[in-house]
């Protein structure tokens, strides 16, 4: 297991370094540099062990909240969606 590791962290290394010579910027902040698990793409949680995607109690409470500000910004009309199951 320890050699897979080594051997993974050494291609990212590579393949970091190649994109830097080839003048491509690379975010730090949003790069994994080494074999994590799981990771967060896009607020999403995903875990390929397991194979399921999650989304954190803080990305709940956003959709939660931009759904409610639709309909305030829409309680005039007659709407008639669909209730959010989460």
């Amino acid at each position: 297991m320890e050699e897979t590791k080594e051997m993974c962290n050494s291609i990212s290394q590579s393949i970091y370094s190649k994109i830097s010579e080839l003048g491509f910027n690379i975010n730090d902040e949003k790069s994994y540099t080494s074999p994590s698990h799981p990771i967060t793409h896009l607020g999403i949680v995903i875990n390929t062990r397991e194979m399921a995607l999650n989304t954190p109690v803080t990305k709940e409470q956003e959709i939660i909240e931009a759904e409610l500000m639709e309909v305030d910004i829409n309680s005039e009309e007659n709407c008639y969606a669909e209730p959010i199951v989460l």
